[in-house]
């Protein structure tokens, strides 16, 4: 996971949040996608020289989706990977992923 400070525009997030609610729409911010691919898969993190495997995926919603995936090890570290990008807009979200595509390969 990223060790940089992280901000959420929290002004932009409630808007929005209390527009959607308004019109009835859906105020869903995660979803866990269970039919995705990289489920049950293994992952190299170069950091930690370890290997993970893959648990779940979930789609994240933060001025727009991406996909976390959440993998752990046989001595039970866990990690928050976010994964990749769907439609996000967050600078700080868009370079984390790109972090992670250098810091993680999948075996």
């Amino acid at each position: 996971m990223s060790k940089m400070n992280f901000k959420f525009h929290t002004d932009h997030y409630l808007k929005v949040r209390g527009a959607r609610e308004k019109r009835g729409l859906p105020i869903k911010t995660k979803e866990e996608i269970l039919d995705h691919p990289l489920i049950n898969k293994q992952i190299y993190n170069f950091e930690e020289k370890k290997v993970f495997v893959i648990k779940s995926a979930w789609k994240h919603w933060y001025l727009g989706w991406y996909v976390t995936l959440l993998a752990d090890n046989d001595v039970g570290s866990t990690f928050v990977i976010w994964w990749n990008n769907i439609n996000c807009h967050e600078p700080i979200i868009i370079e984390d992923i790109e972090l992670n595509q250098k810091r993680w390969s999948l075996l």
